[in-house]
């Protein structure tokens, strides 16, 4: 297997660690206060600096010591404005938003856990990285908050 295979199985169980947060604690459209505070967190932690744009924006610049291209993934870190049922056919849930009036049933819990272990995977290599790699964790997508504002800001 290789090294970024490897390196990529060993961070799974923090993947669903913090797939399990994001998604008992969901906030809505640009109202992710606790959401960037965890996410910020564990960027600076990892020794990124981190900007935060629009209201509840995070942006994360590896690489650019190295001429190269400009590569932007990003991933969405709000919930929908509803409450999440218990249970499902199957029965009760593993896992259920512990916030009345929002809950992660569109997946951005995920692309938030997802892209955080995008940068913890790279965390090491970014010294080596050709060009420019930004990460960007968005707030609002489900309102179509923000887009034409972070845009302006690439």
């Amino acid at each position: 297997m290789n090294k970024y295979l490897e390196r990529a199985n060993q961070l799974v169980p923090e993947l669903v660690e913090n797939r399990r947060h994001f998604h008992r604690h969901p906030e809505v459209r640009n109202e992710l206060f606790e959401t960037v505070k965890y996410v910020k967190a564990q960027l600076e932690d990892m020794g990124y600096q981190v900007q935060e744009i629009c209201q509840c924006g995070l942006v994360v610049l590896a690489g650019g010591k190295k001429p190269g291209k400009c590569i932007l993934i990003r991933g969405d870190m709000d919930a929908l404005p509803m409450d999440e049922a218990p249970q499902n056919d199957k029965g009760p849930k593993q896992c259920v938003a512990q916030v009345s009036g929002a809950a992660h049933t569109c997946g951005h819990d995920a692309h938030t856990a997802i892209l955080l272990g995008a940068v913890r995977a790279l965390c090491g290599m970014r010294e080596k990285l050709v060009g420019k790699l930004y990460f960007v964790f968005e707030e609002a997508e489900e309102t179509g908050g923000v887009a034409d504002i972070m845009e302006q800001y690439f």
